[in-house]
């Protein structure tokens, strides 16, 4: 038997842990207003129940009562997206616009369909016919922002203001979009996009540059931790020669990171520990010269990296002058080298290992 909206509307505020008195104040009525719709003797306004929907977290087909078939559902947007697919845009927002009748609170209706609208706008030129089709694109990314589900809603809620913020941004008004993408750019996913927006409306080089290097401090990041993975990978699999190119692939790398800018901010030690690992490599093969090449390389890198002021174990460096004179340095040097003896010991190649001492002595880096 189906429910009355009250007792759907009672139900829900009792799964939320919430009184009459606490629904009506989040909604902005009296606790009466609420009473009476639970016992059926009101019913709340248009604007009431899509304020429900937001607040349980629910379609408002879920409060009216209504049964929603997921597999019919699913099927429908199933063939939307197939028509996306097919690059059939305009069959696909005229299927859409009678799915969304038929489920209107629903999130995967109101998200597929703008997307289904965002694919058909591209083959516009601008127009105001392009403009009507971006502003109900953007229309539909705001409904869907009211029933997002609670599965990964922070990422669905960032990802459906991205999506606002460019449609603000094809329709002209950039600085609004930058004011979404900054006030919901969760964990600073679109931080690019910022950086395009302030270079390419904006003109403002020097804002641009700051979520720019945000970016590739990541992204640099990442692809040496990625790297020295596979050279680790290479190694256990005895594949030692694409271990060294990938060793040869993270040392150009780290080099191209470095131009323009100062010297003292270099990858020394970074590139101490790949030199290391190439050795390492290299004596797998019994190229005990180009071991002891790259052990020189090794100590020479961190001779010049202790010439300069100690640093932080980051290896990062920093105007001294700026920070707290009482932080505590990282003495980086001795445990790095001990460090490398213990790995050249553990290696089981007691030939490498002697070396690997024996250009330590030559270096004077000996505790």
């Amino acid at each position: 038997m189906k429910r009355s909206i009250g007792e759907n509307i009672r139900e829900l505020r009792k799964k939320n842990n919430m009184s009459q008195d606490e629904l009506a104040e989040v909604l902005g009525v009296t606790a009466p207003s609420v009473h009476k719709w639970e016992t059926d003797k009101m019913l709340p306004s248009i604007d009431m129940l899509l304020e429900m929907a937001a607040v349980f977290k629910v379609s408002t087909d879920s409060i009216l009562g209504f049964e929603v078939s997921e597999s019919e559902k699913k099927a429908k947007v199933d063939e939307i997206l197939e028509l996306v697919v097919d690059r059939k845009f305009k069959e696909a927002i005229t299927l859409a616009e009678e799915v969304i009748k038929k489920y209107p609170n629903d999130y995967d209706v109101l998200y597929n369909s703008a997307v289904a609208y965002c694919l058909y706008v591209e083959k516009f030129e601008k127009t105001a016919r392009k403009e009507k089709y971006i502003m109900r694109e953007e229309e539909l990314y705001r409904r869907a922002l009211l029933v997002v589900p609670e599965e990964g809603r922070q990422d669905k809620e960032t990802d459906l203001w991205y999506n606002i913020a460019r449609c603000k941004e094809d329709l002209g008004d950039w600085k609004e979009a930058i004011r979404i993408i900054e006030e919901h750019n969760h964990r600073g996913i679109y931080n690019i996009k910022l950086a395009e927006i302030y270079l390419e409306h904006a003109r403002d080089v020097d804002k641009a540059v700051k979520y720019i290097e945000s970016v590739a401090d990541h992204a640099e990041s990442d692809l040496r931790r990625c790297a020295r993975a596979a050279i680790m990978v290479y190694k256990e699999r005895k594949m030692y020669k694409e271990g060294i190119d990938m060793c040869d692939f993270e040392l150009g790398f780290i080099d191209s990171l470095k131009t323009g800018f100062d010297e003292r901010i270099s990858y020394d030690i970074i590139k101490a520990d790949v030199y290391f690992k190439r050795a390492l490599l290299k004596a797998d093969l019994k190229d005990y010269n180009g071991a002891e090449a790259d052990l020189d390389e090794v100590f020479k890198l961190i001779e010049r990296y202790e010439s300069i002021e100690r640093v932080p174990y980051s290896g990062l460096r920093f105007n001294l002058e700026k920070e707290n004179k009482s932080m505590i340095i990282y003495e980086f040097k001795d445990n790095k080298l001990d460090e490398f003896e213990e790995i050249a010991v553990k290696d089981g190649d007691e030939r490498f290992a002697e070396l690997y001492r024996e250009k330590r002595k030559q270096y004077n880096l000996e505790l």
